[in-house]
C-alpha cells in the first residue's frame, strides 16, 4: 500500500510511505499509520498538536483536515483532488474529526488518524472502512477494496 496526503487545488503532499503489512479491523475506529505520515498530515492542520494528556493528536473542532489518499503504488492525484491513474481510496478529511468531552466538560476533537506506536503494522479501522467498499473473502483468504463516493 502507498499512502499520501492531498488538498484540493494542490498536488500530493509528501511523504509517500509504502508498507505491505497492515491489518483491517472492523472493531477499531481509528486509522493507525507510521509516525512520519501522521506528523506530516497534522502539520497541514492549523493548531493541531500531539497532546500527551489524551495520548494522540488533537485539533480545533472547526478544522478542515485534508483528505488522505490510500492506494496501490503508482497512483497519482490531480491538482483538483481527483484520481488520475492507479487505484486509490480518498478518506475525507471530515472523517478524521472525532468529538469528545474532557473531564471538565469541554468539547475537544481527537484525530481519527493516529500513530501506530507499539504496532508493527498499520491498522485500518472504521475511519478507512467507511470510505471504501470492502469485501472480505474468507474462503479464498482475500480482501478487496474499491473506492466509493462519500
Amino acid at each position: 500500500m502507498q499512502l499520501s496526503l492531498e488538498r484540493p487545488m494542490e498536488f500530493t503532499v509528501r511523504p509517500r510511505v509504502e508498507t505491505d503489512v497492515f491489518q483491517v479491523d472492523t472493531g477499531a475506529t481509528l486509522l493507525l499509520l507510521p509516525w512520519e505520515v501522521v506528523t506530516n498530515y497534522y502539520s497541514e492542520i492549523p493548531d493541531a498538536m500531539y497532546d500527551k494528556e489524551f495520548g494522540g493528536y488533537t485539533m480545533p473542532c472547526g478544522s478542515s483536515p485534508p483528505n488522505l489518499w490510500i492506494g496501490t503504488s503508482g497512483y497519482q492525484v490531480n491538482k483538483d483532488g481527483t484520481l488520475n491513474t492507479g487505484t486509490a481510496i480518498s478518506v475525507p478529511g471530515n472523517f478524521m474529526i472525532r468529538h469528545f468531552y474532557d473531564s471538565s466538560g469541554v468539547r475537544k476533537c481527537f484525530g481519527g488518524l493516529q500513530p501506530n506506536t507499539g504496532f508493527e503494522v498499520a491498522l485500518y479501522g472504521d475511519i478507512f472502512l467507511k470510505a471504501a467498499f470492502v469485501v472480505f473473502d474468507g474462503g479464498n483468504l482475500r480482501l478487496g477494496f474499491a473506492a466509493k463516493s462519500v
